[in-house]
């Protein structure tokens, strides 16, 4: 998916850990922490690219 920036951000959902892998198109790979069931379904249904990027602008993930 693109941000509203042109940016390339590649998400994949892990259901049973409840996590997502978020992959730039500069090469850099980062993971979410676990989320609840609730936040986990919202975010896999309904997040943009724009959220995504925002989303990395938190500290509620790291670098794998």
């Amino acid at each position: 998916m693109k941000t509203i920036t042109g940016r390339e951000i590649n998400v994949r959902g892990n259901k049973a850990l409840r996590t997502f892998t978020i992959r730039t198109e500069e090469g850099f790979k980062y993971r979410t922490y676990p989320m609840s069931r609730d936040e986990f379904n919202h975010a896999s249904d309904y997040w943009t690219g724009n959220d995504w990027a925002n989303f990395l602008r938190t500290d509620v993930y790291y670098e794998v």
